[in-house]
């Protein structure tokens, strides 16, 4: 067992435990905050996968219900994950707090070293693969949906790497870059978790470094490939909608704001965290900026999860929004249409219909507008 070195004031004791406690009653709001998104996610998402989509011709239809059919298989089973992940180091940190006060809190001293200690030596791994799984399928989740006029056109949820793919016309050569984000991201996880089984709780000063090291490397490397497949997808986005119609910009607009929105938030926060890892004084234990970071970690977990989860709700309540007012043509957003790839010179009989659909849709609107004046 670690020991604690022979003067130590008792108002940093104090102010240690004190935090260890604090943590986890924030970690215990946040989650309460969580679980309620995450319920009314589910019931939102669940009611908009069950609007019946008007489709003029039965070939549409066919490839709305598939579309919808996939996104159950990826939508849910990742939020379900992003939660229980972020449950399940909230257990944990109920579990150390439960074992340093209850079990080993006999003194202050002793409640103290149990703190610092931070748990049994299993705990440690168990908390690293928890807490960077969570970013990993943060990063992973993001949107995809796409929304025109009366129409909802569905998209599976898909991971940030496949979505900039697909974006970008499965250009490998243009998603290169976040690629190597990602495998770095994950090789960094793997030396990380490598590092905790070797190290345990890290009481040695060169053994702190190098395990903060790597953690502020992954969570850079995990803020830079969501900056970098944001900025690409958006920058995608923003060229796409110089050519469409002004009745189409609105669509685009809203999907910059989702996609924004899910970027912004999360990445401030990772940056945070990172920046204050890179700071020496963080490694000391009679330093305040070494209780932000427990602070921090707390608040990474349960927005890593919670963000996503949130525009996955926003998505599915303009879906419900928009099926409260009967769709009288169907339309289809330019960007889903450029998406789709030809096969054999053709392209599927649904989606010609809907780009002829959307064009008799703008001459009916500019003759309405003509009569009006």
């Amino acid at each position: 067992m670690s020991t604690t070195p022979p003067i130590l004031p008792i108002s940093l004791q104090e102010s240690i435990v004190s935090d260890n406690l604090n943590c986890t009653i924030l970690l215990s709001f946040l989650m309460g905050l969580y679980t309620m998104v995450y319920a009314g996610t589910m019931y939102l998402y669940r009611m908009s996968s069950c609007i019946q989509i008007v489709a003029v011709n039965a070939d549409r239809a066919a490839v709305s219900q598939k579309a919808t059919n996939s996104n159950h298989y990826v939508v849910l089973p990742t939020i379900s994950m992003l939660y229980l992940l972020s449950m399940s180091t909230f257990i944990i940190q109920w579990y150390t707090l439960d074992w340093a006060v209850v079990i080993n809190g006999d003194t202050r001293l002793s409640m103290f070293l149990s703190t610092l200690a931070g748990g049994p030596a299993w705990t440690f791994v168990v908390t690293d693969v928890l807490f960077y799984s969570v970013i990993i399928v943060s990063d992973g989740l993001l949107v995809s949906y796409i929304s025109v006029g009366n129409n909802i056109a569905y998209h599976p949820i898909k991971i940030q790497i496949w979505r900039c793919y697909h974006v970008w016309g499965q250009s490998l050569r243009v998603t290169s870059l976040p690629v190597v984000f990602l495998l770095a991201e994950f090789g960094l996880f793997v030396a990380g978790l490598i590092t905790s089984l070797h190290v345990g709780s890290v009481t040695n000063p060169t053994d702190a470094a190098l395990s903060g090291n790597i953690q502020s490397a992954q969570i850079f490397v995990s803020f830079g490939t969501t900056i970098i497949t944001t900025c690409m997808i958006a920058y995608k986005i923003h060229s796409s909608s110089r050519l469409t119609a002004p009745t189409s910009k609105r669509t685009f607009k809203h999907i910059m704001n989702v996609l924004i929105g899910s970027a912004a938030g999360y990445s401030l926060v990772i940056l945070v965290y990172a920046v204050i890892l890179v700071v020496p004084a963080s490694e000391s234990i009679q330093s305040s900026l070494s209780n932000v970071v427990f602070y921090m970690q707390i608040v990474v977990t349960a927005v890593g999860g919670m963000a996503p989860t949130i525009v996955v709700g926003r998505i599915a309540l303009s879906t419900s929004s928009h099926s409260a007012c009967p769709p009288s043509v169907n339309r289809i957003s330019d960007l889903q249409f450029h998406g789709e790839r030809v096969t054999n010179g053709t392209l599927s009989a649904w989606a010609d219909h809907s780009v002829s659909a959307m064009i008799r849709n703008e001459g009916t609107h500019r003759d309405e507008e003509k009569n009006i004046e």
